[in-house]
């Protein structure tokens, strides 16, 4: 009996040891510059960034845009991926428009590019923004 429970359990702990694929992602903000650095955005403006993990699949990826003044989001975008192992995606470009969004110009916001994998870890690239005036526009 006491070798049965001993074998039940190591095959139990490989599996799991086994079946699990581990994760290593890649997100980067390509624009705006990630990694905290601070930006001027003007408006209409897109946000670019690469989503990759070599080791599994990218479930989900969210661009977030927060008001550090307001402590509040003002837009989120969720793209489902499902991409297949060791592929990379480069995000088509989140179009920001001001009046959809209620975006104040002149104010501090982060945008936070995040990605998720299928073992549901996470991880985040932030970049710090200041929207401006294309042109006419006030």
């Amino acid at each position: 009996m006491r070798r049965l429970l001993l074998l039940l359990g190591f095959l139990s702990a490989a599996t799991v040891l086994f079946g699990w694929t581990g994760s290593n992602q890649k997100v980067q903000l390509l624009y705006p510059k990630g990694s905290g650095q601070i930006t001027r955005m003007y408006l209409p403006c897109a946000v670019y960034g690469i989503v990759a993990n070599d080791l599994s699949e990218v479930d989900y990826h969210t661009v977030q845009i927060y008001d550090t003044v307001l402590a509040d989001t003002v837009f989120v975008d969720t793209v489902q991926d499902h991409n297949l192992l060791a592929h990379s995606r480069l995000l088509s470009g989140v179009l920001i428009k001001r009046g959809k969004n209620s975006i104040i110009f002149k104010r501090q916001y982060r945008v936070t590019l995040r990605a998720w994998d299928v073992n549901g870890d996470s991880y985040a690239d932030t970049a710090l923004v200041y929207f401006l005036p294309r042109g006419d526009e006030q």
